[in-house]
């Protein structure tokens, strides 16, 4: 995982309406965990786009067959495999370009912006003072700040709120992915937010509900995750 995938949206950026009342809290270090998914931030997005983007032709399903048929003669084979090593090298060239592409990492942050408005939107009509989340971590490695750390937020039901922090991870499905593992760890290491088990939970473990899902679960609420925020503040 690599720092160069995590990038932060502050609230007004993302065009987030001003909170309604802010209230301090002392979450001492505590973080609840939440769900959404959302399919316009899914690795789908950036193969739709990539998809649409010029990249090399494909070798055909022909020269495979022929390259793997063992009556295949010495030179055909030779030439087919240099073909498709042409092709790998060409296609990893344009993965490397595309996964950088300032422009594909625009349009998602936007939509994400979008999907966080729609957030607040709905605690606002919920008659919260503001949107419940401390902040929002995207599949593609953005993050957005929400109601922020150190204040009371409405995400999980009374006694969570006053004494956790929360953070919305929203990706594919409930699935986690490098780029939501790596801006969690940056996020919780550099404000020391639920470096140990007992200080992260869940949202299913205050009310009847499947979220934060059994992926970010069996991630973010385990020892396994403890030791590796340990290791990646060395």
């Amino acid at each position: 995982m690599s720092d160069l995938r995590y990038r932060y949206m502050s609230r007004e950026k993302a065009g987030l309406k001003r909170p309604k009342a802010v209230r301090a809290a002392d979450h001492n270090g505590h973080q609840c965990f939440h769900w959404s998914a959302s399919d316009i931030t899914e690795r789908t997005s950036r193969q739709r786009a990539h998809d649409k983007a010029k990249e090399p032709q494909k070798p055909g399903i022909k020269w495979y067959r022929l390259w793997r048929n063992p009556a295949t003669d010495p030179i055909t084979r030779a030439n087919i495999s240099r073909k498709i090593r042409s092709y790998n090298k060409a296609k990893r060239k344009h993965n490397k370009a595309f996964e950088s592409d300032p422009r594909v990492l625009d349009k998602l942050d936007k939509k994400a912006a979008s999907i966080w408005r729609s957030f607040q939107a709905s605690h606002f009509a919920r008659n919260y003072a503001d949107i419940g989340y401390s902040e929002g971590h995207f599949a593609h490695g953005l993050v957005i700040e929400g109601r922020g750390y150190g204040v009371h937020c409405a995400a999980s039901g009374p006694r969570a709120n006053y004494m956790f922090n929360s953070v919305n991870v929203m990706g594919p499905g409930d699935k986690v992915t490098s780029e939501m593992m790596n801006s969690n760890a940056i996020r919780s290491t550099t404000l020391n937010v639920g470096l140990t088990l007992d200080q992260r939970h869940g949202h299913n473990d205050y009310m009847p509900t499947a979220c934060p899902g059994p992926s970010n679960r069996a991630t973010f609420l385990t020892e396994a995750w403890t030791k590796f925020l340990a290791s990646f503040r060395k």
